[in-house]
């Protein structure tokens, strides 16, 4: 899973990181067994959104992902 916050976004919603210089992404390896908590262990960097690939919101009607909760 790939996460990549960003201040902004783009017209189609995508996470915009273009003002706050190189690309910032966190890639996490999920276990696959029951529910799974992440964050950072340091990170200095500020955001108001997130882009997360490799998953799919709790109910969606896609199954190959991964299910994230709020």
């Amino acid at each position: 899973m790939r996460i990549m916050p960003a201040e902004l976004l783009t017209d189609s919603g995508t996470a915009n990181q273009k003002h706050t210089g190189s690309p910032h992404i966190y890639t996490y390896i999920l276990k696959g067994d029951g529910v799974e908590k992440w964050n950072p262990r340091f990170s200095y960097y500020g955001f108001r959104y997130l882009q997360v690939t490799g998953a799919e919101p709790k109910g969606s009607a896609y199954k190959e992902y991964p299910a994230l909760q709020k």
